[in-house]
């Protein structure tokens, strides 16, 4: 399917590039490229405003070449809008989603995903107190995972993100969703679940609803939502073996 095209990587709310680096060590000698969220407080009160542009067209300005798109968790939501942008989508040979689903929340018309009450409780602590609200979504995605406490102390330091940006955040995980382009995928997309994760549902049910060439589910065992972290050479190893199949 590559040809050796790089890998491209966004990480997930509130985190840096660099928590992704684990797999991209494992993937060595693959080319990976991780991208940075933006810290121009500008994009971010646009997104609050509901103006997405800007953060697209700073996400694929990093890297506008072709290349493979994957993303974790947040990341994983906003890499799959870009596949299916219309300025963006042709740089997209293909797309990897961890942790992470056509969507994040459950919906009237879509059971699969989180009930929204979930996110609104966080989102109503979080803005009462970040810090507190941080800790707890630090703890609520590490459960699942081996070795969790020493994951919740690492990834409590990890946020660089404004106060802004983080309550953009918590609008994208509301608000996107890709389930059209789940229904009529364009690029070959692989979809890994960690076995434990808390906050992305078993693939069963959407297993059985889509179904095309071009999808491939997975579901790591021993893993929860950290799964670039805490499962990064089995994670290399899914990706390599999916990237190397013929198109």
């Amino acid at each position: 399917m590559s040809d050796k095209l790089p890998w491209v990587f966004l990480p997930g709310w509130g985190m840096p590039a660099s928590c992704l680096e684990g797999l991209k060590a494992a993937l060595y000698p693959w080319p990976v490229k991780l991208l940075d969220w933006p810290r121009d407080e500008a994009i971010w009160k646009a997104v609050l405003a509901g103006d997405r542009e800007p953060l697209y067209a700073a996400l694929h300005a990093q890297h506008p070449q072709a290349a493979l798109w994957g993303g974790w968790s947040l990341g994983a939501l906003v890499m799959s809008q870009l596949a299916s942008h219309p300025n963006y989508q042709a740089s997209c040979k293909g797309l990897v989603s961890l942790g992470m689903g056509p969507g994040f929340l459950a919906s009237q018309d879509q059971s699969w995903g989180l009930r929204a009450a979930e996110l609104r409780v966080f989102a109503r602590r979080f803005k009462r107190n970040p810090s507190a609200g941080w800790k707890h979504f630090v703890n609520w995605q590490a459960q699942g995972d081996y070795d969790a406490s020493h994951w919740t102390q690492r990834l409590e330091e990890q946020n660089t993100w404004s106060l802004t940006a983080l309550e953009a955040g918590l609008d994208l995980l509301a608000q996107l969703q890709s389930w059209s382009l789940l229904k009529a995928p364009r690029r070959p997309w692989l979809l890994v679940r960690g076995a434990a994760d808390p906050l992305c549902p078993d693939w069963s049910p959407l297993i059985s609803q889509y179904q095309d060439e071009l999808l491939h589910w997975e579901t790591l065992a021993g893993a929860g939502h950290l799964l670039p972290m805490t499962q990064s050479h089995a994670l290399a190893e899914l990706l390599q073996n999916w990237a190397e199949q013929p198109s």
